[in-house]
Formats: C-alpha cells, structure tokens, sequence
C-alpha cells in the first residue's frame, strides 16, 4: 500500500521507515510540535513540553519514533515496567532507527557495550525506567551524551504509583532538568485534571505543558456490567462462550494465581498462564511470548501486565474486580482490540465491592472507587458516557454498551434460584446447612434431618463448595437474604422482601 500523499514528508516518511501509509491528524500535530522544538535555532517555548492523551492503539508510539526520521539527535524514552521497555525494544529492532536498553541488573560487559554504543552515536533511543535514571554515573554519562528529547510513557503512573512504591517517580522533574533536554514529551491514554494537575507539578516542575487530547473513546470495544453473587462460578461460564484470546485483570498477585489454577481445572484446559510483578523476569519474558502468539489462549493479570506487551488481537477483557481507578478501567479495558476490531470489556461486579468501599479508611481510595461503584451499579445511563464524563469529555454516538442495546443484566443469575430455595418450606437454614444441602452431601446431619429429600438438595452438586459459599456471603451482603440474629433463630438464612428490578414486584432491590 502507497502512502495517501505521496507528496507529504510526514506520510512519505512513516511508510519508508515503518510500512504506515497514513498518519492520523492528532499523530501529525504531536510530531510537527517535537520537530519544532528539535530543530535549530530559536527553541518554541510553547511545544517544548507537551501532555499527549491518546487513547490505548492509537499509534502514541509512532508520535515519539518518528520524529527521529527529521533529526539526528538522541532521544530517552522513560517506561514504568520492564515487560514494556523490552516490548518496545523488540519492535523497534525490525524498524531503521536502533535503540538499547539501560535498566538495572545488567552485567559489566552487557552495560559496557550498552554505553558505548551510545557514545559512538550507533543508536538513536535509550529505554530506561525512572530508577536506572537516579543512578549517579547514569546520569552523568547521559548528560554528556547532550539528550535532545526526552518522553516519559505511561504517564499517569508517575501519579498513582510515585507516591506509593515508585519513589523515583518523583525525582524525575530533577531528572529532566538535570539532563537539559530540548523537548520533553509525556503519553498517556487517559488522565483526570487531578492526574494532569499532578503530573504538571512532578514532570514540568509546575511549568504548564501544552495538552494535545484525543477523546479517550473506544468506539470498538463493547461495555458491559454483569452483578454477580458466586464469581469464581460466572468466570469459567463466561470463558466457555467470550471470543479469545481472553484476558482477565485480578485485583492481586494471589488472585490471579488463584483464577488461572481455578480456570484451568473448571475448563480442562491448559494454556491459561497468570502474569503479575512477582514473577521472575525469565517467567515473565516466557508468559509475554506466550501470549503474544497465542490465539485461544487465557491469561489472568494484576495491572503489572496493563502497560506490557502491546498485544493487537485480545477480543475479550475481563475484570474480575474493580480495578483502581477510572484511568486504571480505561487503560486495561483498552488493551482490548487494539488491531481495532470489535472486543468486548465486561466488568464482574458483587456486593463485596461495594462492602470493601464502603469500609476502606483511605478517603483518596474511597473517592477514586465511588466513580466506579457508580458506574457498575447505573445500568441507565451510556456506560461511555458514565466513563468519558470523568474526563469531561463525551461519546460522539454509542451502539457499543449493554445500556443503550438495553441488553443490561438487572440482577445475579443466581438470584432466581436463591428466591425459589427459600420459598421452599416453612424453615430456614444455616449458612453451613445450606451449602451441605445444595452441594448434595449426605451427612449425618443432613440424613438424620431428611434434608437429603428436599426439592433443591444436590441442585448444585456439581459447584465447588467455596462457589456456593460466595454465593451465599454476596447474597447477604446485597440484602437478598438476611442472617437472623434473634435467638428464636439465630444464624439462620432468611430470604428478604426482595424486588425484581424488571417487574417491579417486592420490596427490595439487589443493590442497596
């Protein structure tokens, strides 16, 4: 395919260097701005710093790599995590313009080679992340070397993580200013004016950037909530029938461990892998090249994986848990049909999060999540609205939510089944004798009572027990079914005045 213009520098150039035959408006202002600042004579204060938003697969790669086919000088791209330095290593040894990694760990003679490439002018970009930066003789050396551009990926990061278990983050203003760039450049696919506002402060020293955003949109990707009181269950039947390759966000190392080993059993399957910050690096090159090849198969991540290998092809994204924030949802939901076919971003929401909300201390926790609870739980409104509004920016049509196809799941599947067992009979159980009776266990207990003679027992005798439990807690927690605490019956399981959202018939709702 020929470039659209042949006559233009920037598409004449992305198709020599890269095989694009056509950048988009957005890509030509960023590159026209870096090539600005790059070039000789009079700097241009206005575009020597930029904020980039552009959301997840719209090419932000392509806005700092391209510029190197207008100047000569050398650029230093900051990542946050090493899966995508090394991502983007492997990229860029099929392009024109070479570049090395410098990060910590590496042995005397890799480094060696490493620095001396770069002194020799045998390379045009240097990845590192922000703690490789701090070291004395790092900086030092890079400094000499006279940096022309610097960019720093994944820039919401420097917000929610330099204050947490990234310190170095907050050096990089130091940094920067330490190295004298020309231009500094700073991508992200999403960011609040809080995250903007913090950024500005850390990166530019306070200095205000110049802001080219893209509306964060995804207008491929299909938005979806499905409540849920038994997850671990609803995960594997969603597996059973979701487009692959499939990737499922955990909120914890543990989670993810636990989802894949639970995944692998339920659906006799064995490429499903988990990926989070505690593997060794060997474990995580593997996992990244597993999956990057793979086209059925299913891997389980914390948000370590969330900026990783820039996988085109996952149809389907799965959040088992509410992730941290808005910025966090748009970001994982986005790796997502980043070739920029359909792909599907479904939310599985129980009562526990509300609960794990409503109890947290953190008020900065509490503030970030309530956007999200808002969102899993408002099945009337465009959920791309719900989300683009905290960016004050808006859908510019939507055919691709479960709210405006009306295609909305009003309560747990698993509520129907909940109402008819405990409308079944003039007693009620205890949580313990409940999951005895549906799992179909025939205890001494249970035989002494006649409980194996029940309508329901052994209905769910094919769910792990842990499963019907979870049920149980979440239907409680919701307020579907209530745990008496008065002697006459205490701890028994009652079902509450409960109201079905669609008919509009009983009392209660699902959600509090």
């Amino acid at each position: 395919m020929e470039p659209v213009y042949e006559d233009d520098p920037f598409n004449s150039a992305a198709f020599e260097s890269f095989g694009i035959p056509y950048i988009y408006p957005y890509q030509r202002l960023v590159v026209s701005n870096i090539i600005e600042a790059l070039s000789e004579g009079e700097e241009t204060e206005p575009f020597r710093h930029q904020i980039v938003i552009l959301p997840t697969g719209s090419g932000k790669t392509l806005c700092f790599t391209l510029p190197a086919a207008f100047t000569k000088g050398l650029t230093l791209i900051v990542f946050p995590l090493l899966s995508l330095m090394a991502d983007q290593a492997r990229r860029m040894e099929s392009g024109p313009f070479p570049a090395v990694i410098l990060k910590g760990g590496q042995a005397p003679d890799e480094r060696e080679s490493v620095l001396k490439k770069i002194e020799n002018n045998q390379v045009r970009f240097v990845l590192s992340n922000p703690e490789t930066l701090q070291t004395e003789k790092i900086r030092s050396f890079l400094k000499q070397q006279k940096l022309e551009h610097i960019v720093i990926d994944e820039t919401h990061t420097v917000s929610e993580w330099g204050d947490s278990f990234r310190p170095a983050y907050l050096k990089m203003g130091e940094i920067i200013g330490d190295l004298s760039p020309k231009a500094v450049t700073a991508f992200t696919a999403t960011a609040s004016s809080v995250v903007l506002q913090r950024v500005t402060d850390i990166i530019f020293s306070g200095r205000e950037p110049h802001i080219i955003a893209a509306n964060p949109d995804r207008t491929n990707i299909y938005y979806s909530v499905i409540p849920v009181l038994a997850k671990a269950r609803f995960l594997s039947l969603l597996c059973r029938r979701m487009p692959r390759p499939i990737l499922i966000f955990c909120s914890s190392r543990l989670e993810t461990e636990k989802t894949a080993l639970n995944l692998r059993i339920s659906l006799n399957e064995k490429e499903i892998f988990f990926y989070h910050a505690g593997l060794s690096r060997e474990e995580k090159k593997k996992t990244e090249d597993w999956y990057f090849q793979s086209k059925n198969g299913i891997l389980t991540a914390t948000c370590a994986y969330g900026m990783g290998v820039d996988k085109a092809d996952i149809r389907t994204v799965i959040h088992n848990s509410l992730p941290g924030s808005v910025e966090a949802y748009l970001q994982e939901s986005g790796r997502g049909g980043r070739d920029r076919k359909p792909a599907v971003s479904i939310l599985l929401y129980s009562p526990e999060e509300r609960i794990k909300w409503q109890t947290h201390k953190d008020p900065l926790y509490k503030k970030r999540f309530e956007t999200l609870i808002r969102y899993a739980e408002n099945n009337k409104l465009c959920r791309r609205e719900q989300l683009l509004r905290y960016f004050n920016a808006e859908p510019e049509d939507c055919d691709l939510c479960d709210c405006c196809r009306e295609e909305t799941v009003p309560y747990p599947q698993e509520v129907p089944f909940l109402q008819s067992f405990f409308r079944t009979g003039s007693f009620s159980f205890g949580t313990r004798e409940t999951v005895l009776i549906l799992k179909g266990l025939n205890t001494p207990s249970v035989k002494s009572k006649g409980w194996n003679h029940l309508p329901h027992f052994g209905t769910l005798q094919d769910w792990e027990m842990e499963d019907i439990e979870e049920m149980l807690r979440n239907g409680i927690l919701s307020g579907l079914l209530k745990l008496n605490r008065f002697p006459i019956a205490k701890n028994k399981i009652f079902l509450r005045n409960w109201r079905d959202p669609e008919s509009g018939r009983g009392g209660k709702a699902f959600f509090p």
